[in-house]
């Protein structure tokens, strides 16, 4: 396995990527850190981004408290929607994985807009572009008892597809009481490409960081908000290959052969434009309508 890895952080989870082509090839020296970005913008929403720097980490074990150099807090953050444009200003970010972000209230994403981020830092300068598609709206959610299970609970999402494009979508989440942010659902990424008109998707749990006996379902008192975004080909592709990774390693630090994809020039990470549409769901409720 190659002796160093690039680490990109993600939200409620550190994502591993190899400095090299290959994992047999043995690495020698120190590799030259680069800029890794993660950011968003939603429609009606502000953009979020976090910024590191890649660290090349040897087979020893090494504490994540030591990787808090990696954290970029002074560089300067602005998004442009070809109008306008504002500086992010950087503060701590209750809940967010390294705890913060970059973000501002002068500017709200616009579904049909396009977006360019600019990240500078010292030697560093990256740039990307996104697109906000359009929300689709879900139908209706349904909740459905587990075969076998007198406490859990399975929900399902319901939603039409417009047959005549290609389009992408992504399901997020937060528990009420539990979670301070959007966290991505597990397998929550659908392509259009092997669904019909009417699409049914279960909505699982997130999986959480540190987070013991996972279980992707639900109880009936729990209270949830559901963010179902539509996303850019590139969105998809990265989050589908990130819940492959994660479903077949079944661990949140995992090492993977290849970067993921990334729209980031002058670094690696994402940029991605959601067009969301937002649901508060009491889940005893949808029980009770269900009857």
């Amino acid at each position: 396995m190659a002796a160093m890895k690039k680490i990109c952080w993600g939200i409620a989870v550190l994502v591993l990527f190899f400095l090299g082509e290959g994992c047999e090839e043995k690495m020698e020296g120190n590799a030259a850190p680069v800029l890794v970005v993660e950011g968003w913008i939603d429609s009606d929403g502000y953009p979020v981004v976090l910024v590191t720097t890649s660290a090349s980490l040897s087979e020893e074990y090494l504490p994540i408290d030591e990787l808090e150099a990696n954290i970029v807090k002074w560089a300067r953050v602005t998004v442009s929607d070809g109008e306008s444009e504002a500086v992010l200003t950087g503060k701590v970010g209750k809940g967010y994985f390294p705890p913060y972000i970059y973000t501002t209230t002068r500017m709200m994403g616009v579904p049909g807009k396009t977006y360019r981020l600019t990240v500078e830092y010292k030697d560093y300068y990256a740039t990307a572009l996104t697109r906000i598609p359009q929300p689709v709206p879900v139908d209706s959610f349904r909740l459905e008892q587990c075969a076998g299970s007198d406490s859990l609970y399975q929900l399902t999402a319901c939603f039409t597809d417009n047959r005549a494009e290609n389009n992408y979508y992504k399901f997020f989440m937060r528990q009420w009481g539990r979670d301070d942010v959007w966290l991505s659902c597990f397998l929550g990424t659908v392509s259009d490409e092997v669904t019909g008109e009417q699409v049914e998707v279960p909505v699982y749990q997130p999986q959480r960081l540190f987070e013991k006996d996972y279980t992707p379902y639900f109880l009936k008192n729990d209270t949830l908000v559901v963010k179902f975004s539509q996303l850019d080909s590139l969105g998809y592709h990265y989050w589908d290959a990130y819940e492959k990774l994660t479903s077949f390693s079944g661990n949140l630090l995992f090492p993977v052969a290849t970067n993921l994809p990334s729209n980031i020039d002058g670094g690696i990470g994402y940029w991605l434009g959601y067009g969301s549409s937002v649901y508060h769901l009491a889940l005893e409720n949808l029980l009770l309508d269900g009857e």
